[in-house]
């Protein structure tokens, strides 16, 4: 019933907030590790460089799976809030 999709809903909207701290936090990493190449391509160190860019490159990755993660997310939370509504209506 309707209490079963709010509280449904609540733990959707959770995750949501959860996968969106993550790709604050992707998108930071990949900040710092492009910061880091370019540190390093400074104190001409190519080897510590590529590494640096290898580690970003798996970040980026990252990030695109926690945004699939997120869109996936979203939409379950659209869908519960519709279902929401429609509860609501038949009570009223």
């Amino acid at each position: 019933g309707l209490q079963e999709v709010k509280a449904h809903l609540a733990d959707i909207v959770t995750e949501q907030k959860r996968i969106e701290a993550k790709i604050d936090q992707a998108n930071t990493t990949i900040q710092q590790r492009d910061a880091e190449a370019r540190a390093a391509l400074q104190l001409n160190r190519e080897d510590l460089a590529k590494a640096a860019l290898e580690l970003k490159h798996q970040e980026k990755d990252h990030l695109n799976t926690l945004q699939a993660n997120h869109q996936a997310v979203t939409a379950q939370v659209e869908k519960l809030k519709v279902a929401e509504i429609k509860y609501q209506q038949r009570i009223e």
